[in-house]
């Protein structure tokens, strides 16, 4: 025989508000560029190539790569021991060469080095990530716990009488408790230490950020490199990082609505976005009430011209850290998130 169980009364639960739901925002923001559309405007970004008369300028350039297409891998280790902020200033250029051979190996040793740099101060311990877990009655976003349900639907086949909804137990998987996005200011010139820099936040920010993540950058568009939930690896975003060439002005307020945008659609209780820029928006929008949007916000701003971000901090109460070079990344990162 069947057992029944007798019905319950639905509800709808409560759903986080989108950006276009929030005061302030108007239906004329565009959102980031996701999907094909980001894909293609990271395309045509990343065809801006460095030529090699213009690396050789940097120190260090003719004996890391003493022809075309060559990078002494040793080379480089040892100057990064030496000096790391110029080696990773340097790799970054690199990895934008027009010489192709000498652009994916710098690339590699770009994300090599990155998650190094990243790993150093990363919490070692995972918080905020999803599990299964077990509730009280039928849940139509999860299967039965029959384990926890056996003794009552024994008992309600003995007797051939219908189960409470509640006499059940549903196993359902957990949203993470904390959702984080961060955001990329590409709006000025992407040479290598502002490169090296956002690669530096990226990897940070991936290892600490765990599932439900998403990470964006913008100039005088919003563009996401990864939007919440759509599976990327952080390899993969840290590709794209290295793909990004400085134009445009700064709009600012958008891409911070677009990071509410992203964080919107999120069950997550805990709600954090990272902003790595100097906060100097180049239109009039109204970049507070944009800030007023998020939850959480922290802000990472270089050392030598930090008077905007501190301002945007006081007036939204978030947190602000400082950088003078790319190596001071890490331990910035762990004062601001840890």
């Amino acid at each position: 025989m069947v057992v029944g169980v007798r019905p319950r009364a639905r509800h709808r639960p409560g759903k986080s508000r989108r950006p276009d739901e929030q005061p302030g925002l108007t239906p004329q923001d565009a959102p980031a560029l996701e999907g094909d559309a980001a894909d293609e405007r990271l395309a045509q970004e990343s065809r801006r190539t460095t030529p090699r008369r213009a690396l050789e300028q940097r120190p260090g350039f003719a004996e890391a790569s003493p022809d075309v297409g060559e990078l002494d891998l040793s080379v480089v280790e040892e100057a990064h021991r030496r000096d790391p902020d110029t080696t990773l200033e340097l790799v970054a250029a690199m990895a934008t060469a027009t010489d192709r051979g000498l652009r994916e190996k710098a690339r590699r040793l770009a994300h090599r080095l990155a998650w190094r740099e990243a790993r150093s101060t990363a919490p070692t311990t995972v918080r905020g990530t999803g599990r299964m877990r077990s509730v009280r009655g039928l849940d139509p976003q999860g299967e039965l716990d029959l384990d926890r349900s056996m003794d009552h639907l024994t008992q309600a086949r003995a007797g051939s009488h219908a189960l409470e909804p509640d006499e059940l137990w549903s196993r359902r998987w957990s949203a993470s408790r904390t959702a984080w996005c961060l955001v990329l200011d590409r709006s000025g010139s992407m040479d290598g230490e502002a490169l090296a820099t956002a690669c530096l936040t990226t990897a940070g920010f991936w290892l600490r950020a765990h599932e439900q993540r998403a990470v964006l950058t913008f100039a005088d568009d919003v563009v996401a490199l990864g939007s919440l939930g759509d599976g990327r690896t952080g390899e993969e975003v840290l590709d794209r990082v290295l793909g990004l060439r400085g134009r445009g002005t700064t709009h600012l307020a958008p891409a911070l609505r677009a990071a509410a945008d992203q964080l919107g659609r999120t069950s997550a209780r805990r709600r954090r976005t990272v902003l790595l820029s100097d906060c100097r928006a180049t239109t009039p929008d109204d970049v507070v009430a944009a800030a007023g949007l998020l939850d959480e916000l922290a802000i990472l701003a270089p050392a030598a011209d930090p008077a905007a971000a501190r301002e945007l901090a006081r007036a939204v109460d978030a947190r602000l850290e400082t950088v003078s070079a790319p190596s001071d990344v890490p331990a910035a990162l762990r004062r601001l998130l840890d």
